[in-house]
């Protein structure tokens, strides 16, 4: 578990400690049916239009991203998202929860697309109402972006890398559909990479 007084280590830290959400590192795009601080919790659900938060700050080289997260909805559409600075996070990439509760990366360019382009990783597996830690590697190529590794708890998927994706200064975030689907996010950071490994099993 992360501490408090992290902001003097990492690139993005919120602990959601406050009464508000931070609008100096989140940038909130819709209208959510919930989205409220709780005793040190974000909690957020949709309103069927892929709502989303969205950092402030961007990167352009690689970075980790850790969050705990904990999923509750049945519909299976919500999870962390990454975009350009510049561009609006629904047209990107979302890690989804499957309603078989596995995750599934989207590539959408423009969020109902027939076009977009998604991969499943059947070997990391979600519960309802279970705390997760997430953790990707993330590295803009200019071109795309290549997912070094993206854990859940301990367990990653291989590498994945996307070209002709207009990505060059990295945003992070979290998006999801419905009302139905309510996402609880205890904490998040972002650091610049550095070797020292991050997980254990690798499938």
């Amino acid at each position: 578990m992360v501490t408090s007084h992290s902001n003097n280590i990492y690139e993005l830290y919120d602990d959601f400690s406050g009464t508000t959400l931070d609008t100096n590192k989140w940038i909130i795009r819709g209208s959510f049916t919930t989205l409220k601080l709780d005793n040190g919790i974000l909690i957020i659900a949709g309103n069927e239009n892929w709502e989303y938060i969205k950092s402030i700050k961007s990167w352009d080289t690689t970075i980790v991203f850790e969050a705990k997260v904990k999923y509750t909805g049945n519909w299976g559409s919500e999870g962390p998202v990454f975009s350009d600075k510049n561009n609006d996070n629904r047209y990107t990439i979302r890690f989804d929860r499957l309603n078989d509760n596995t995750i599934f990366m989207v590539y959408d360019i423009n969020v109902h697309s027939t076009n977009a382009m998604a991969s499943t990783y059947p070997g990391i597996h979600l519960s309802l109402n279970k705390w997760y830690i997430i953790r990707a590697i993330i590295k803009p190529t200019g071109d795309g972006i290549e997912f070094i590794k993206y854990c859940v708890d301990n367990t990653c998927a291989r590498s994945t890398k996307l070209t002709n994706v207009p990505i060059k200064e990295l945003s992070v975030g979290f998006s999801l559909w419905s009302s139905s689907e309510v996402l609880y996010i205890d904490w998040v950071n972002v650091y610049k990479y550095d070797t020292k490994p991050i997980v254990t099993t690798i499938i």
